[in-house]
């Protein structure tokens, strides 16, 4: 609604008709909180970011020191254990807020984007399905193929991402974001070539990069699949979506264990000395702050973002691999120039996908329209 303070001239400056449609969830906002609201925005997005970024490095490096193990069930036991986080916000509200229920605060958590709760659950459950096992397909590829290949093939999630946001979510085509995203997965394929392979170590490699490839295209279903129903950044959904996500592991999910045990496939063992217990624990808490990255920042941010904010970890990985081998095994670091090139080109990306260079190019050409036509 327009304020009767604002003359039809200066309602219409506020706005630029070339840039706003029906899909834009953006609020006609003054300039001064406009512009509060997108640094509010761009700290957000750095917090998802650097988030994503810290736990899928912590994450391949606890993967790397156990060569075997059994993928499903580390991540059953870290996707299960935050059911603790919709409890912790019910808390929260309780003690800040006067005449609150419980069951007030669920009606009211759920009901902000479902009209009931078996819509709620009939989301949840498959949703869950979709996450679990890509997860888990991409951890079988990378035992099978070289990390280097696996990552450039499952990265390339990005490219179908933020096609099925332009289908699906209504997103508003652009040029320069789909180019910005092609220009990140080009990186990505630099930095995995530079990093070489060893793929004659790996009998199964074309199996690992069939692994790959559908847990890419599962990720990239899910992340759509997740932000369709939840789109609006309310915490309480989000946090409701969490528990409730870990509720269905705990009471569905287990059942692949024991088929798993009982075929051979993985073995289920509890682990046995203080060490394994570590791995197990250092392996569940970075996953679960990867989740938790891409829960609450798919809806604060989109789901291309976080696609990308994937690929951001590739070189950081790389870096702490480089520092590791040198620090324990005294080797230097050999950094080719296609290396050098990828990293440039995966941040080249992300800067211009994080922020839109087109918009604000427009409007400096504006602005410099509006002081010209002044000065005339």
């Amino acid at each position: 609604m327009v304020s009767s303070g604002l003359s039809l001239g200066e309602y219409k400056d506020m706005r630029d008709d070339n840039d706003y449609d029906v899909t834009d969830a953006v609020p006609l906002l003054p300039k001064e909180e406009e512009e509060e609201t997108n640094q509010t925005s761009g700290w957000i997005s750095f917090v998802v970011a650097l988030v994503t970024i810290v736990s899928l490095v912590a994450m391949t490096e606890f993967m790397n020191l156990q060569s075997n193990g059994a993928p499903y069930q580390t991540f059953w036991f870290s996707a299960s254990s935050s059911i603790f986080v919709f409890p912790v916000y019910l808390i929260h509200q309780l003690r800040t807020r006067d005449g609150v229920t419980v069951s007030g605060i669920l009606n009211e958590s759920m009901k902000c984007g479902f009209a009931s709760w078996t819509r709620f659950l009939l989301m949840v459950v498959p949703s869950t399905i979709l996450f679990t096992t890509q997860f888990y397909m991409y951890l079988k590829g990378s035992y099978m193929a070289p990390s280097s290949t696996v990552i450039a093939i499952f990265n390339g999630s990005a490219g179908l991402i933020y096609i099925l946001s332009v289908f699906v979510l209504k997103e508003r085509f652009s040029w320069l974001k789909m180019i910005a995203v092609l220009v990140c997965i080009g990186g990505v394929i630099m930095v995995a070539l530079a990093s070489g392979g060893g793929s004659e170590s790996f009998p199964l490699s074309w199996l690992g990069e069939v692994f790959a490839a559908v847990s890419a295209v599962i990720l990239s279903v899910y992340l759509i699949h997740f932000n369709y129903y939840i789109r609006k950044p309310i915490m309480g959904l989000i946090c409701l979506y969490i528990s409730t996500n870990s509720l269905t592991m705990i009471l569905l999910l287990w059942i692949p264990i024991p088929i798993f045990n009982f075929t051979g496939i993985e073995a289920c063992a509890l682990p046995v000395d203080y060490k394994q217990w570590l791995y197990v624990i250092g392996v569940a808490v970075s996953i679960l702050s990867s989740n938790l990255a891409v829960w609450i920042g798919t809806p604060y941010t989109s789901p291309t973002f976080i696609a990308i904010a994937n690929i951001l970890a590739i070189p950081c990985s790389y870096g702490v691999d480089m520092l590791k081998d040198y620090l324990t095994k005294g080797i230097r670091p050999v950094i080719s120039p296609l290396f050098i090139a990828g990293i440039v080109l995966i941040i080249l990306g992300f800067i211009v996908l994080n922020f839109n260079i087109g918009r604000l190019f427009k409007r400096m050409m504006n602005r410099r329209t509006s002081k010209n036509y002044q000065r005339t």
